[in-house]
């Protein structure tokens, strides 16, 4: 298995132990091999995916916003750490959490007018061609749509799944069941990383671990928001910290 950017880097923090990819290993008793790179756009997804997917027996593949900037960086601020950017709002955090050195800050205010004068139609139109060339090349990857909108809409008959059964329903059900504001993903509060994998909590990260457990043996996507509040076993501020 191949499980495709988005992820992080598999069993760093103690919170790899829940995310729904470690307890997919487990049931299945197989060798999982990650690609993934926080942040990354649909194209890095994709060229990883095409130098990779021969390798693995079966292949996720995580579908991200669009409009992502394609192109990772190490900032001389932050040497060693490739970073991605991902929106306008991102790229504001990121100069007042971090260490920017005036060709960083260059850069990232080049990368502003990537997002400023973006086009939707061409983001998707281009995502829709590299998601039919991953279908083409391997029909049988099983496609996680993390956020909604126009691609997931185009393509949702292609990959066997429902506009709405996208990974984030379960992040903003999550967050509002918390109490916790933050269900724009605005940083206003810090992940327990003890607990805290794929920006979900161990309940939550079993609710996608039963969907794709299922999928591989049925061929359906049963990934739905839950209708009612979700067990947990601890309180918020365990999961969070306030910034």
């Amino acid at each position: 298995m191949s499980p495709c950017p988005e992820l992080g880097n598999i069993n760093t923090t103690k919170g790899m132990d829940y995310h729904w990819i470690t307890l997919l290993k487990n049931e299945l008793q197989c060798e999982v091999f990650n690609y993934s790179l926080s942040g990354a756009s649909i194209y890095h997804c994709y060229k990883e995916f095409m130098k990779t997917h021969h390798l693995h027996d079966k292949n996720f593949f995580l579908i991200t916003f669009p409009a992502r900037y394609p192109k990772s960086f190490t900032f001389k601020g932050n040497p060693g750490v490739i970073q991605n950017i991902v929106s306008l709002s991102h790229i504001d955090s990121f100069i007042k959490n971090n260490i920017c050195l005036d060709e960083d800050l260059e850069i990232l205010n080049d990368m502003r007018g990537w997002y400023k004068m973006e086009c939707e139609e061409f983001n998707v139109d281009v995502s829709e061609l590299m998601i039919n060339e991953i279908i083409h090349h391997r029909p049988d990857t099983i496609f996680i749509p993390c956020f909604g909108g126009k691609l997931i809409e185009n393509i949702a008959h292609k990959i066997n799944i429902k506009p709405h059964q996208v990974l984030c329903t379960l992040y903003y059900h999550q967050m509002k069941q918390l109490a916790l504001d933050d269900t724009g993903m605005n940083s206003a509060w810090q992940e327990n990383s003890l607990y805290i994998s794929g920006h979900l909590t161990p309940e939550y990260n079993r609710i996608v671990y039963n969907a794709l457990s299922h999928r591989l043996k049925t061929g359906e996507w049963t990934l739905e928001e839950p209708t009612n509040s979700v067990k947990l076993d601890r309180p918020a501020d365990t999961y969070y910290l306030k910034n």
